[in-house]
């Protein structure tokens, strides 16, 4: 008898997670496991399904405690309503001998929508280190609402007058309520509507939540009612997987693999120019009329009338899904249409405003056999688009090769990381003045086993794509204040160290009590950091970017705005940003001493860094004459291969080592 396993795309779901997950069934027998599950288990996938959990992992003689009271609860519960409300069911402490990992197991139960048991998810938090406790569970807690998207999916069930005769326990949680207290209430919604809605709701202790609602007519209890299914849409990743599971629900009704359907998904250039011209409403603005047109694309001439769905899928990108393809050969003229329904001109407010898009096309079943395939395929061929500024592009098997080698790369990323194999080296700064070494940038270097040293510019980016670039800048933080306060405690004192800070440790929102941690750890003073952002991360203007770095400039930390004049924002509210320092940007220094025009940029940010009391530093000074000069105009520090190349620790404290003999023998 073969083995049962849980579906394709459920097995997706649960390899995207990091954390081991498995999926029993009523037998406790292994359904489904992830391969961090399957590493600790020290078992291969064959060898694991279709055995009872305990004698895979964890081992031991039995099921879990909570987990084997919480089946039978299951058993015991006596309507549907019941077991639909049910949702974190049982939770164990169990441990690795072999490695001595602990981790909180907490299992779910997985309903179907007639509220008959199918499995339990266990997902496995390693509690081994509880330093960053709150934030693990607020991550692993989002994980588990897609994971579980059937079941924590907000259900509602009205009479024919509105009535709410049934709500499960998401449906409470969206208006801050128990599902109980629901019943009897009359839901506003225009029932009758098929076609997904999006409204706002005001949820007490969340704000304002923008919630997908998809409603159907059924029957209930022997009587005409209607299901409403609502879905939270506030953020990107929700949006996009809503997208994605609409994808799944076309490919599962389609007639036969020789029907095709296509995913195309837009992306508005450089959108954050038109937000930093006219301003955030005028962009939203601007953006509900994209979203608007997509939704009213016609066919080309010829051609018949075509059936889609059009979502938008946060910021400036939107997804097309259509789901009936005569003829492959029609679709670049079909994404053509979509290219200049959006590329028309848009009024908003008297402002003519003009964007341009990139789109990435995939199509089934030639390359792409599910849903997550078609998502991923059209994200490769938009971002082949950019690279080739082409207007549209279609997936093919040459970008797999692509895909497959930054996937390759991201799994090496991810054992350099655990195995130690990344260093950091440090590019001095220079008071051009005095020719001292005032400080130090640390920059992340890889050198590959098999491919030698691998550019920044190359794994960075891979870095941010598989989700590791918030564990790389950590891990360069907490290096480099250790190396800070090494060579400090040697006599070999700089002014700072300097660290750069991606988008994603910002996004996180605990920027400020990671540095804290880094800098206790290491026993570095906080006035010797100086944390680096881009321009481009500042001009978000978000609240919660700029508290965080109210916040540690509070502690003492400086903050430093990068590659500062290629953002292209406006200056006059330069003057309230929370930074300390400007670094001109490298672009803005090649050339300075033979292009007058350089000269004058220069001139201007000089002076304006001067105006408002910023300390300024150049980067990218590679000639004598370019040091001369930015010398003369007013820019006191800089960095750069005329003065020194990124080097190695020990290379470093050679340099810190002369100059301290030197100063010594002034003395």
């Amino acid at each position: 008898m073969p083995t049962r396993q849980i579906s394709p795309d459920w097995e997706a779901v649960v390899n995207a997670i990091e954390d081991p997950v498995f999926v029993h069934d009523v037998e406790y027998r292994l359904v489904g496991a992830n391969s961090a599950y399957l590493e600790q288990a020290n078992l291969s996938r064959e060898q694991a399904l279709g055995r009872p959990y305990w004698e895979v992992f964890p081992q031991r003689n039995g099921p879990l405690p909570s987990c084997q009271e919480a089946m039978a609860e299951q058993d015991s519960l006596a309507t549907k309503q019941e077991r639909l409300d049910c949702g974190l069911h049982s939770t164990d402490r169990i441990k690795n001998h072999q490695n001595g990992r602990v981790f909180l197991s907490r299992a779910y139960p997985l309903a179907d929508q007639q509220g008959n048991y199918n499995y339990s998810v266990h997902v496995l938090d390693d509690i081994t280190e509880r330093e960053n406790a709150r934030h693990s569970l607020q991550e692993r807690d989002w994980q588990f609402q897609q994971l579980l998207a059937n079941t924590s999916e907000g259900i509602i069930i009205t009479d024919s007058e509105g009535i709410i005769i049934y709500a499960n326990a998401a449906a409470g949680e969206f208006f801050g309520n128990s599902a109980s207290a629901l019943i009897g209430e009359t839901f506003a919604s225009e029932t009758g509507k098929v076609q997904p809605q999006q409204i706002e709701l005001q949820t007490p202790g969340s704000g304002t939540r923008t919630v997908e609602i998809r409603g159907r007519a059924i029957e209930w209890e022997g009587k005409k009612a209607w299901m409403t299914n609502l879905h939270d849409v506030t953020n990107r990743e929700s949006l996009r997987l809503l997208f994605q599971d609409r994808i799944s629900q076309a490919l599962r009704a389609l007639p036969s693999e020789q029907n095709k359907l296509a995913v195309l998904l837009i992306d508005i250039n450089d959108f954050k120019s038109i937000n930093d011209s006219f301003g955030q409403l005028v962009g939203d603005l601007a953006l509900r009329q994209v979203a608007d047109r997509l939704t009213r694309v016609k066919s080309p001439l010829g051609l018949a009338p075509i059936d889609y769905i059009a979502s938008r899928l946060g910021g400036d990108e939107f997804g097309v899904l259509i789901p009936h393809i005569q003829d492959v050969g029609d679709l670049s003229a079909i994404t053509e249409q979509f290219a200049r329904a959006v590329e028309t001109p848009i009024t908003v407010d008297d402002n003519e405003l003009h964007v341009s898009v990139r789109i990435g096309v995939s199509v089934y079943p030639n390359t792409a056999s599910s849903a997550a395939e078609l998502m991923q395929q059209a994200d490769t061929a938009m971002y082949q688009a950019k690279r080739e500024q082409s207007r549209h592009r279609t997936f093919s098997e040459d970008l797999t090769v692509e895909a497959r080698e930054r996937l390759e790369l991201g799994g090496h990323l991810r054992q350099a990381l655990a195995n130690s194999e990344l260093h950091l080296e440090y590019q001095l700064q220079v008071d051009m003045q005095s020719g001292c070494w005032v400080g130090s940038e640390a920059l992340l270097r890889w050198n590959h086993p098999q491919r030698g040293r691998i550019s920044p510019g190359h794994f960075i980016p891979i870095a941010e794509r598989i989700g590791l670039i918030d564990q790389l800048g950590q891990w360069v933080l907490e290096q480099a204040c250790q190396q800070a306060h090494a060579w400090r405690c040697a006599g070999l004192d700089m002014a700072s160290i300097s660290v750069n800070i991606s988008a994603p440790q910002m996004t996180r929102g605990d920027l400020p009590e990671q540095v804290e941690r880094a800098l206790e750890k290491s026993g570095l003073p906080a006035s010797a950091l100086k944390l680096e952002i881009t321009e481009s991360i500042l001009m978000e203007q978000d609240s919660w970017v700029v508290d965080q770095l109210q916040r540690l400039r509070a502690q003492g930390v400086k903050v430093s705005l990068d590659d500062f004049g290629t953002g292209y924002s406006s200056l006059s509210y330069l003057k309230d940003l929370p930074v300390d320092q400007l670094k001109i940007d490298r672009s803005f220094i090649n050339g300075l001493d033979t292009d007058q025009q350089l000269l004058k940029i220069n001139r201007v940010i000089i002076n304006l860094a001067s105006s408002l009391g910023f300390s300024l530093i150049a980067e990218g000074i590679e000639t004598e004459e370019q040091a001369r000069i930015l010398l003369a105009e007013g820019c006191r520090y800089g960095q750069g291969f005329f003065y020194a190349r990124p080097c190695p620790t020990h290379d470093i404290e050679k340099m810190l080592k002369e100059q301290l003999h030197a100063t010594h023998s002034r003395t």
